[in-house]
C-alpha cells in the first residue's frame, strides 16, 4: 500500500509539472507573439475622418460605423472597413483616432496610433519617416467636370484647352499632374476636395483632377458632375507610388508590417472594389451642402 500511495504521489506531482509547464509554455507563445507586434489592448488606427470615399464622419453608427476615440461621432468608409477586417484577423480590437491628416506620421512616430489607414500614397519621402505595408487600393486619376460643361466629351488631357484647372494643395497632383496639361488654365490649389466641388458647381473652375475614388464618390454625390477617364496614352503620365495607398507604421515595427502584408494577402481584389464600391454608396450625401456653402 506504501508503495502504491508512493508511485501515486509522484504520478500526480509529475502531471502537475507538465500541466504548469504546459500552461505556461502557451501563455509565453501567446505573450510572445503580442511583444512582437507590440499592441495593446486595442489596435489604434489614425485617420483624418474626413476624406471620403476612404473616410468619414457620421452622427450614428449606421452602416457599420464605429466610434471615433478621441472625439464625438462615428467614422465609417474604406479605410474604416480596412482596418476593421484587419482588426478581425488579429482578434483584437479596433480604436478609431481622428487626426489631422498633416499630423499622422508624427502621431505615428510619436506611438500614438499603431497603424495609419487613411487613403495616404506610400511616397519615397515618406518612407525615410515610416514604412508602408503594400498597397490596399489602387486607383488612378481623373478629372471632375460639369456634365453639360464644355470638358464633358473630353477624351484625353490635351482636350482641356483654356480649362480652368485645379487640385489639392500640396500635392503630386497639383504639383506633377497637373502641368502636363499644357494649355489648362491651372489656377491657385485648393486644400480640401469639398472645396474643389463647390468651386466646381459655381463655375469657378471648369474641373479638378483627383483620384478615381474622389472622382466617383463626387459623381455620385451630384448629378450634375462628370468623370473623365482616359486610356492609355491620353493619360497622365504618373509614378507607380502614386497610383497606390498603403498602409503606415512607425520605423522599428518590421514584424507589424509583415503581419499586415499577410493580412491583405488574404483580401482580394474584387473584395476590395467591393468594399470602395459600398463606401461610395454609403457616403454622406454633399449635394445640399454644395448649393448652400456658396
Amino acid at each position: 500500500m506504501k508503495k502504491i500511495s508512493l508511485l501515486l504521489l509522484v504520478g500526480l506531482a509529475v502531471m502537475t509539472v507538465f500541466f504548469v509547464t504546459a500552461c505556461h509554455s502557451s501563455s509565453s507563445v501567446v505573450q510572445e507573439e503580442e511583444q512582437s507586434l507590440n499592441l495593446g489592448d486595442t489596435l489604434r488606427v489614425g485617420m483624418d475622418c474626413g476624406y471620403p470615399p476612404y473616410n468619414w464622419t457620421q452622427e450614428d453608427d449606421s452602416n457599420g460605423a464605429v466610434p471615433i476615440s478621441n472625439e464625438s461621432g462615428f467614422a465609417n468608409g474604406y479605410d474604416v472597413q480596412m482596418a476593421l477586417l484587419i482588426g478581425k484577423a488579429l482578434d483584437i480590437e479596433v480604436e478609431i483616432v481622428k487626426i489631422e491628416r498633416g499630423n499622422l506620421i508624427g502621431a505615428l512616430e510619436d506611438g500614438d496610433i499603431d497603424v495609419m489607414i487613411a487613403g495616404v500614397n506610400p511616397l519615397e519621402s515618406r518612407a525615410d519617416k515610416i514604412d508602408f505595408s503594400q498597397s490596399y487600393y489602387d486607383s488612378e486619376y481623373v478629372v471632375v467636370v460639369m456634365k453639360d460643361g464644355d470638358y464633358a466629351n473630353a477624351t484625353a488631357i490635351d482636350d482641356f484647352e483654356n480649362a480652368r484647372l485645379t487640385a489639392e494643395t500640396g500635392s503630386y497632383i497639383y504639383d506633377s499632374l497637373l502641368p502636363q496639361m499644357k494649355d489648362a488654365v491651372i489656377t491657385d490649389s485648393l486644400t480640401y476636395h469639398m472645396d474643389m466641388r463647390v468651386a466646381l458647381a459655381h463655375d469657378v473652375i471648369d474641373g479638378y483632377v483627383t483620384n478615381l475614388a474622389e472622382g466617383m464618390s463626387a459623381t455620385r454625390a451630384h448629378s450634375n458632375f462628370a468623370m473623365i477617364t482616359f486610356n492609355d496614352g491620353a493619360g497622365f503620365e504618373t509614378d507607380d507610388e502614386y497610383a497606390t495607398v498603403a498602409m503606415g507604421v512607425a520605423k522599428g515595427r518590421e514584424i507589424l508590417v509583415e503581419t499586415l502584408n499577410d493580412i491583405l494577402d488574404d483580401i482580394s481584389v474584387s473584395d476590395r472594389n467591393v468594399l470602395m464600391d459600398d463606401a461610395i454608396y454609403h457616403q454622406p450625401d454633399e449635394a445640399e451642402e454644395v448649393e448652400e456653402e456658396v
